[in-house]
């Protein structure tokens, strides 16, 4: 499919949109940060009791075999942190779910920060993955039913032109 914006073929199909880090730790001060703060690539704790996971959030794209994925960061409670770490040293962990919730708001839909998501650890060196557990809210329609390769074109358009 050409790019509408350049009329290009653009290799979209193996882009995804990624957020660095969890929207609280973007709401602290620089020097909030350091006293506060542990993170790394994937995990993030905020004062010792705010724990935060990155996943991809998968939505499939409609009459391919392709899915988009949001790298989104998403926040768990205690408990289910310490889940967390003890299945993802498995190298093919059970298919347990972990209750979380979204912790980057995602651009391209309303109200998503918060968000109620399940998590499945994939073991290895892969990320989770996240699934919404409200199929009403658009994110969630979407991940059951959906979108269009246009739609994810949409998606990626000030990416893929960030420089004009």
């Amino acid at each position: 499919m050409k790019c509408p914006n350049c009329n290009e073929e653009h290799e979209w199909w193996e882009m995804e949109i990624g957020f660095e880090v969890p929207d609280p730790y973007l709401k602290l001060s620089k020097e909030e940060r350091s006293a506060r703060c542990q993170i790394n690539p994937d995990i993030c704790v905020i004062d010792g009791d705010r724990f935060f996971v990155r996943g991809v959030l998968q939505i499939p794209i409609r009459e391919t075999e392709r899915s988009f994925g949001w790298g989104v960061w998403a926040e768990l409670s205690p408990e289910c942190y310490r889940q967390y770490l003890k299945l993802e040293q498995i190298p093919e962990p059970p298919q347990e779910q972990i209750a979380c919730q979204l912790a980057s708001e995602v651009p391209s839909y309303s109200d998503s920060l918060g968000l109620k998501l399940n998590l499945w650890v994939l073991g290895g060196t892969q990320r989770p993955l996240f699934y919404v557990q409200d199929v009403e809210h658009a994110m969630g329609k979407d991940q059951q039913q959906g979108v269009s390769e246009i739609r994810v074109l949409t998606w990626l358009q000030p990416y893929l032109h960030a420089d004009q």
